[in-house]
């Protein structure tokens, strides 16, 4: 097993220790030096290796349990899931590049998703993502980026649109969305304006306006990818994208069921 290598892991020196445990994780995962399936050393084995507190291995493992990275089994342990996401962008995750084409495809998809959402979502998915945005609203007064809170927002849309490839597709994607998040959160004053930006869309689709939420939702990743481009030293890449995106393609208007 690959536990067995007493190097395996690196102690971390970093103020962002979680995320960092985190992208070493993606890491190893990436370069095959952890399979699916295996078994991972216990909190307290993990902690030592790293060089770090348990308080931040458990913050790590939450975030991994949120991305789909591992599976925690009651009695049994903490398990590489057999489907990690990590594994389907080797080499590419974390890269400029990388976030500035998933931000394209994300302008290409969510938009429709948030529109579908306004259709399809249930009254208890409403109360679901006003529960989501006060959690993230809690985390943004501590002083905290919320990004968990923000993750399983997006996923909730996925759901709301019952649309089973998209959620699959949010979930496959989820690893360089969080890594995506967590440059942009870096910057003073991006965390309190995407929760404003999703306050918004989460009330367009509670008033069942597609078109509207279709729009938020551009304006939302829009100013991302401005945010983006800014942590990088350079102005918005001019897009097309945006004056064609917030015109609604045809949908049948048929509600899905939960």
């Amino acid at each position: 097993m690959a536990f067995l290598e007493t190097d395996l892991f690196r102690p971390i020196e970093t103020s962002r220790v979680s995320g960092t445990i985190v992208a070493q994780f993606r890491a190893l995962i990436a370069e095959q030096r952890l399979q699916p399936g295996e078994r991972l050393p216990p909190e307290r084995e993990l902690a030592r290796r790293l060089g770090v507190s348990r308080s931040a291995v458990r913050e790590a493992m939450r975030s991994l349990e949120l991305l789909r990275v591992i599976e925690i089994r009651p009695g049994r342990g903490t398990f590489l899931s057999a489907t990690a996401p990590l594994t389907i962008l080797p080499g590419t995750v974390g890269s400029p590049a990388a976030h500035a084409d998933l931000l394209e495809l994300r302008l290409l998809i969510e938009p429709q998703i948030a529109a579908l959402a306004a259709q399809r979502a249930t009254p208890e998915e409403l109360g679901e993502g006003r529960h989501l945005l006060a959690a993230q609203a809690a985390r943004v007064a501590a002083g905290r980026t919320g990004t968990d809170a923000d993750m399983a927002f997006h996923r909730l849309l996925c759901r709301m649109a019952r649309n089973a490839v998209l959620l699959q597709l949010h979930d496959g994607l989820a690893v360089v969305l969080r890594a995506g998040r967590d440059l942009v959160r870096a910057l003073p004053g991006r965390p309190p304006a995407s929760l404003r930006e999703h306050e918004a869309i989460l009330a367009a689709i509670e008033a069942r306006e597609p078109d509207h939420a279709q729009e938020r939702m551009v304006a939302h990743l829009t100013a991302v990818r401005a945010a983006l481009a800014a942590l990088q030293g350079r102005g918005p890449a001019p897009s097309a994208l945006e004056a064609v995106l917030p015109r609604r393609l045809p949908l049948d208007g048929t509600p899905r069921s939960p």
